[in-house]
């Protein structure tokens, strides 16, 4: 009996050792380090900084400089597309309108003359009975110098004389049409002439390309203000945006349609956008992409110019969760995590969706808090005993 209880005593002993050794449950020597599933609403997205704007921003300048006569509009003013903003003074235009369209009626009393003119071929008539005469008489003369009644001296004078004349009637059929095609060309060039100062004199009347709203009068009367300077700015009111500027490695995360999360911080108010646009190229100069997002009519406008903080808005589907990008292997159509559970862990096929920062979507096959591994010590197999050094 009292052997009995000796080699019990012995054999708890042994195994407690063995056990504090590692002798019997050896531990792992591959390490990993793990992160959690997590929900969209835990992710610290980015946060991309921006401004309220008009969907539409015209800043008007006149198509010629001038000085101001009359402003037509007040800030805050709505306008119709069409309605004047501002007259420029017009008094030296009017004159050489003036001056253009007397320009345009004595061209075209010319060309009233020379068109008639040609009509009656007035130029050629002449000269065509001239040469008639003098081939006539030069046939009846070397009829006569061939039976010898004249001399061939007369002869040889009239056929110089007729062939003078035949080239003056040529010469009279280009004068006559060139004295049309001139007086045509004076005609033209004095429509045209008219056509600019008459354009230059309408241009005084500053018009709003757009329907909306007057944000800024630039200019006062007797300013001069030239084409290179806005004189108003005009927005579209029809409705506001959120307007940022988005990195490259981030900009593969929006798509049109998408809804974020707009927050005007300094009146603290959240709401819903949905980008309207995004930019085709990035700025030569920054490397940014402009995006917009279309803000909800009920922003109110005294908003227009404030500051934005702007993210993706949560609203994933539910049983939808995130896990950092590095923890995905993918191959082919095919993507899976490692699961780590008891000490082991375990291949999972995983459905991917959208990248948000350093994270991807995962639609199918995980749950919120499973632990996958981001990183390991060496490559892992299913199945495989793992030592977890650090979880995030």
């Amino acid at each position: 009996m009292k052997k009995a209880a000796i080699y019990t005593l012995i054999f708890l002993l042994l195994a407690g050792l063995f056990t504090g050794c590692g002798l019997v449950a050896p531990s792992s020597d591959i390490e990993v380090i793990t992160a959690s599933a997590k929900a969209a609403e835990g992710l610290s997205s980015l946060v991309w900084h921006g401004s309220v704007e008009a969907v539409q921003t015209v800043e008007v300048s006149p198509n010629s400089p001038g000085k101001v006569r009359t402003i037509q509009v007040e800030e805050g003013q709505q306008v119709k597309a069409g309605d004047v903003l501002l007259y420029l003074d017009d008094a030296d235009l009017s004159l050489q309108v003036n001056q253009a369209a007397a320009a345009l009626h004595s061209a075209e009393a010319a060309f009233a003359g020379a068109a008639a003119s040609q009509a009656a071929d007035a130029l050629v008539i002449p000269a065509q009975i001239a040469r008639d005469d003098a081939k006539a008489n030069y046939e009846r003369l070397k009829v006569l110098a061939e039976a010898q009644a004249v001399s061939e001296n007369d002869a040889n004078l009239a056929k110089s004389r007729w062939e003078t004349a035949e080239a003056q009637l040529k010469a009279a059929q280009i004068n006559q049409k060139s004295a049309y095609d001139s007086a045509k060309a004076q005609v033209d060039n004095a429509q045209a002439a008219l056509a600019i100062v008459e354009k230059r004199l309408a241009d005084c009347a500053v018009v709003s390309p757009i329907d909306g709203l007057v944000t800024k009068v630039q200019t006062e009367i007797g300013a001069y203000v030239t084409a290179q300077a806005p004189a108003v700015t005009v927005i579209d009111d029809s409705g506001l945006e959120a307007v940022i500027q988005v990195p490259e490695a981030d900009i593969g995360q929006l798509m049109p349609g998408m809804t974020l999360q707009v927050q005007i911080q300094a009146m603290g108010e959240t709401y819903s956008g949905t980008v309207r646009k995004i930019a085709a190229v990035s700025d030569r100069k920054t490397g940014m992409f402009e995006v917009k997002a279309a803000l909800p009519q009920e922003v109110d406008w005294s908003r227009l110019g404030f500051s934005t903080d702007v993210r993706i808005a949560p609203g994933e589907a539910a049983g939808s969760v995130y896990v950092p990008a590095k923890g995905v292997t993918t191959e082919g159509n095919e993507s899976w995590v490692y699961l780590v559970k008891d000490g082991g862990v375990s291949r999972r096929q995983v459905v991917v969706g959208e990248k948000r920062n350093a994270y991807l979507q995962i639609t199918t096959g995980l749950a919120t808090g499973d632990e996958v591994v981001i990183q390991s010590s060496k490559q892992l197999q299913d199945g495989d005993k793992v030592r977890v050094i650090k979880a995030d």
